[in-house]
Formats: structure tokens, sequence, C-alpha cells
């Protein structure tokens, strides 16, 4: 069974504010409205009461559709990722129905991270969509990521994936940090999974280079 990972956006097109999982999105994102939902006191449906008041709604986006065995991990780790790229997301906990911050994927989930690695393949099933991918793009437009830029310097566009050497773009340094951190992962793996040198990886991970991520 696939599970949707995902996103209730400001109106008209606006930034993701929250990120959740269901099987049916359409039904969930209905469920988020009711107003028996809606009387939780918590920041969640703060943010949803302070729209609908406007006479507007919340969009929705579906950023990917995994596994069932790997919904908790792929919410967990959209949540944090949105974070990292300073999303201002309404989530009361780190994702997976509500794990603590210290939530242990499964040893299941961990030998499916250990071999995407080893074999080069996207085990895990998950990645963003077209549309996860442009909002993220939306989102970091007119932001200043150096201090050059932030001095009012003219800046070249030579940064991140708009240098015309990169190896990598904004969606795999994410992913390449998240994989990291699980703790499953040496320099080596993430290089050899996405075609590039272990020293470069340590960089990426140690916030080195692509530091406006």
């Amino acid at each position: 069974m696939k599970i949707s990972i995902y996103a209730l956006t400001e109106p008209d097109n606006g930034p993701i504010r929250y990120i959740g999982q269901s099987i049916d999105p359409s039904k969930r994102y209905k469920g988020h409205l009711y107003p028996s939902s809606l009387r939780l006191k918590i920041q969640k449906n703060s943010w949803l009461k302070s729209v609908l008041i406007k006479g507007k709604k919340p969009g929705m986006v579906v950023l990917a559709k995994v596994d069932e065995e790997n919904a908790d991990a792929a919410e967990i780790d959209y949540i944090k990722a949105y974070r990292m790229m300073g999303f201002d997301l309404v989530n009361g906990t780190d994702g997976g129905d509500g794990q603590s911050p210290g939530y242990q994927p499964s040893k299941e989930t961990r030998r499916k991270l250990s071999n995407a690695g080893k074999g080069n393949t996207r085990t895990l099933g998950y990645k963003h969509t077209e549309e996860a991918r442009r909002k993220i793009s939306k989102a970091h437009k007119g932001k200043p990521s150096t201090g050059a830029a932030r001095k009012g310097i003219p800046h070249p566009h030579q940064q991140g994936e708009n240098h015309n050497m990169a190896k990598m773009t904004d969606v795999k340094v994410i992913e390449a940090r998240q994989l990291h951190a699980t703790g499953e992962w040496t320099y080596q793996a993430p290089g050899s999974y996405f075609g590039i040198l272990p020293c470069t990886i340590y960089q990426i991970v140690k916030h080195k280079t692509w530091k406006h991520l």
C-alpha cells in the first residue's frame, strides 16, 4: 500500500505550512477543515482558522508516495528537510505519528537505508514530486543567501545548483544530509550514491558548502 506524504500550503499556491501523511489525501484535507477537528487548540488549527476567517482555504500538494512501512520515516524526513529550508511549519511534532525528537527508525528502515547506499538505488522509494520541487525553488527565489548578497553586493548567480560546475541539486543536497544523519551512512556511501567524492559529501553535510540550504 502506498502512503502519500502531503503538505498544506497558504492559499493561492503559497508556501508550505504543514506536512502529514495519509492513504487518501483528499479525504484527509476535508478532515483538517471539519469544525470538530478545528476545536483542538493546536498551532495547525490556529493557522487554519486564520486562513478560513479570511474566506479562503489552504492548498494541498502531494510531496511523495511511499511504501507503508516507510511512511513514518519519510514524514519525519520531509518535516526536517522543509524546516531546514526555512519553511514556517505548524507541525506540533517531528512527524511519524507524533514520535518524539529521539525517534529511531526501525531495523527494517535502517536496512533499507543501508541497502540504498550499497546498491546505488533509491530503495526508500520516495523523492520530491515536480510540484514540490517547484515550491522549493519558488521559496528560495529572492532570498539573500551569502554575506555579499546581504550587503547589497551584486551576486553572480553561480552558487549551488546554478553553478555551471555543480554536480548536485538543492534536493539532492538535502537528501544527502538526511541520509548521513541516520548514522547508517559513511561519507563513502552517499558519495557513491550520488556519484561524487566522499570529501565532497563531507563538505556538504558539514555545511562547508551549499551553505544557502
